[in-house]
C-alpha cells in the first residue's frame, strides 16, 4: 500500500466548500511517526517512509508511506 498525505501535529481542518458545495469531514493532520505506529499496529510492515518539508511550492509537511501485508507463516507440518 502506497499512501501520500499532508503531514502536521495532530491538528485539525475543516475544509469549506469544494467546487461550490459544502464539505461534511474533518481532517486531522498526524505526525509521520503517528502513521507509521498505526499502519504497524494494524499489521502491516512499514517498508519505506519519506517525508517532504515545505518549500516554495509546498506550504506543509508531505509524507508518502510503503507497506505491506506480511508474508503469510506456513504453519508447522502435521506428523502422524
Amino acid at each position: 500500500m502506497l499512501i501520500g498525505d499532508w503531514t502536521g501535529t495532530g491538528e485539525e481542518v475543516v475544509p469549506g466548500p469544494v467546487f461550490g458545495h459544502p464539505v461534511s469531514y474533518r481532517n486531522y493532520f498526524l505526525p509521520l511517526s503517528r502513521l507509521v505506529e498505526l499502519l504497524t499496529e494494524a499489521g502491516l510492515d512499514v517498508t519505506a517512509h519519506l517525508e517532504q518539508e515545505p518549500d516554495g511550492r509546498l506550504k506543509r509537511r508531505h509524507a508518502c508511506v510503503l507497506a505491506r501485508k506480511p508474508p503469510a507463516r506456513n504453519p508447522a507440518p502435521v506428523t502422524s
